[in-house]
C-alpha cells in the first residue's frame, strides 16, 4: 500500500478527484518561493504561529530544493488589524520580500524553524528600511481572498495546482510524489 501511495501517477489521480478551488489565485498575492515559472504550484494557507504550519515548512523547503519545477505560494489567513499580533511577522516577511527578496527564503526558514517565535528578535535580525504599514494592502488582499474562499479560519491548508491536498497525504509526502 505504501508503495502505491508514493507513486506519482497514483498521487496525481487521487489529487484530480479532490475538490478544486474555483477561484483563480490572485497573481497580486506575491509571496512566492522557488521558480516563479514552475508548472506545479503548492499553495500553503497558514498563519505564522500555527504549530502544524511551522512543522510543515521544512518539508516544503525540501520539495523546493529537490524539484525546480515547483513553486510555493504562501497565503496567510490573518487580519490586518493592528491588534492581531499575527500580522506583525507577516508584514515583516512582505517588507523583506520588497526590500531584499533574496533574504526572504532564509528569513522564513529561520522563522519557521525557531523554537521561540519572538517577533522582536526576528525584527532585530532583519531590520527594515520601510514601514510595516506599507504592507497592509498585502494582508488585506490575502485575507479577502481567504474569506471569499472559506479559508479564513483553517490552517494549514494545502492546494496543489488548485486541488486540495488529499487527506491521506501530508506536506512531508510531497517530496516523494512531485
Amino acid at each position: 500500500m505504501i508503495r502505491f501511495r508514493y507513486d506519482k501517477e497514483v498521487f496525481l489521480t487521487i489529487l484530480s478527484k479532490q475538490s478544486r478551488l474555483s477561484d483563480k489565485i490572485n497573481p497580486d498575492i506575491r509571496l512566492v518561493l522557488g521558480n516563479i515559472h514552475a508548472r506545479t504550484e503548492i499553495i500553503k494557507i497558514c498563519n505564522p504561529y500555527c504549530q502544524p504550519c511551522l512543522e510543515s515548512h521544512a518539508a516544503l523547503e525540501q520539495v523546493l530544493k529537490n524539484n525546480r519545477d515547483v513553486r510555493i505560494r504562501i497565503i496567510y489567513n490573518i487580519t490586518d488589524d493592528n491588534e492581531d499580533l499575527r500580522s506583525m511577522p507577516v508584514k515583516h516577511f512582505f517588507a523583506i520580500w520588497r526590500e531584499t527578496p533574496d533574504l526572504l527564503r532564509g528569513a522564513l526558514i529561520e522563522w519557521y524553524s525557531s523554537k521561540n517565535l519572538n517577533y522582536e528578535n526576528f525584527a532585530a535580525k532583519y531590520p527594515l528600511k520601510s514601514s510595516l504599514k506599507l504592507q497592509e494592502a498585502e494582508i488585506k488582499r490575502m485575507y479577502k481572498w481567504c474569506i471569499e474562499n472559506g479559508l479564513d479560519d483553517r490552517s494549514p491548508v494545502y492546494l496543489i495546482d488548485g486541488y486540495y491536498l488529499p487527506e491521506i497525504y501530508k506536506a512531508a509526502d510531497l517530496q516523494s510524489v512531485l
